[in-house]
C-alpha cells in the first residue's frame, strides 16, 4: 500500500478497517482501488462514507471496486448511489453497479 496505510499481522479488526479507509484516499489509484476491494462484505457503519465518496472516484476502477462493495454492504444508503453509477460512462462501473444492487438485495 501507499504510504498512508500499513497493516501488519497482529493488526486488529478496526485497525485493518481504519488502514484501508486510510487507503482509500491515496494518491495511487491502485492503492484506492484495493482498498475498496478489502472493504468489501465488512459490515461496520464506518466504511460507507468512504465508500460513496469512492464511488465518484477520477478512476473508473475505483469506482467499480466501490460500487461492489457498497452493494456487498448491505446498507441502504448505498440505494442512490449505485443507482447513479448505474449510469456511469464507463461500462464496467455501470455492470458492477448493477452487481452490487444485486448484492445489495441479498444482504438486506
Amino acid at each position: 500500500m501507499g504510504q498512508n496505510a500499513t497493516a501488519t499481522p497482529h493488526t486488529s479488526r478496526g485497525d485493518v478497517i481504519a488502514a484501508l479507509l486510510r487507503a482509500l484516499k491515496d494518491d495511487d489509484a491502485q492503492v484506492r482501488e484495493k482498498a475498496a476491494i478489502g472493504l468489501s462484505f465488512r459490515r461496520d457503519p464506518r466504511i460507507i462514507e468512504p465508500l460513496l465518496q469512492a464511488i465518484e472516484d477520477a478512476d473508473a476502477q475505483v469506482r467499480e471496486k466501490a460500487a461492489i462493495a457498497l452493494g456487498a454492504s448491505g446498507d441502504s444508503r448505498a440505494v442512490a448511489a449505485l443507482e447513479q453509477a448505474m449510469r456511469d460512462p464507463d461500462s464496467q462501473v455501470r455492470e458492477k453497479a448493477a452487481a452490487g444492487m444485486v448484492l445489495l438485495g441479498l444482504r438486506r
